[in-house]
């Protein structure tokens, strides 16, 4: 309830627009994808699991398991791990389902924190605001998560995004 509280509550303001709300197919796919990221919807925890088949040894934490990995350029852990930690300091905020889903909408809509690429934000934004639940926990999964082969479960994260949609539409 939290987690969908934190979405259904957002005003989303883009450089230049209005405020913008969360359609139900967008908060529906956010949640599947945090199902299968972290199933019970806990903000503080932490990968498990061995630490040497995670990339460079880099734990995810959270709701999205925010992770880091190493810059083959400059060799520095970068990550939306240390652009959550780093959002949190500036914005004077504490950790906190609210703070996460802010973190990750700021990223997504306006470019804070780490970066997934403006082509990968504008697709992301355009199938947030039009697309299909499928679409969105899709693409999300994809640009934003970015699992592993082995933890991608793309069809799971579907269905769970669709179960959220049903129980969404039945609040209404």
């Amino acid at each position: 309830d939290i987690v969908r509280n934190a979405l259904m509550n957002q005003n989303i303001i883009q450089e230049g627009t209005k405020p913008y709300k969360l359609r139900p197919e967008a908060i529906a796919a956010i949640m599947g994808n945090i199902a299968i990221e972290n199933s019970q919807f806990t903000t503080d925890v932490e990968e498990v699991g061995d630490i040497n088949k995670l990339k460079d040894n880099q734990r995810g934490y959270g709701l999205f398991q925010f992770t880091d990995y190493r810059d083959a350029k400059t060799g520095e852990i970068v990550g939306h791990r240390t652009a959550y930690n780093k959002y949190l300091n500036n914005s004077n905020k504490k950790d906190s389902a609210q703070s996460q889903v802010d973190y990750v909408l700021a990223n997504i809509f306006n470019g804070e924190g780490h970066d997934i690429g403006a082509g990968h934000r504008a697709n992301l934004v355009g199938t947030i605001k039009n697309g299909s639940v499928e679409e969105i926990t899709d693409l999300f999964a994809k640009v934003f998560e970015r699992p592993t082969v082995e933890t991608a479960r793309y069809k799971e994260r579907i269905k769970k995004a669709q179960e959220f949609y049903m129980q969404l539409m039945d609040i209404k």
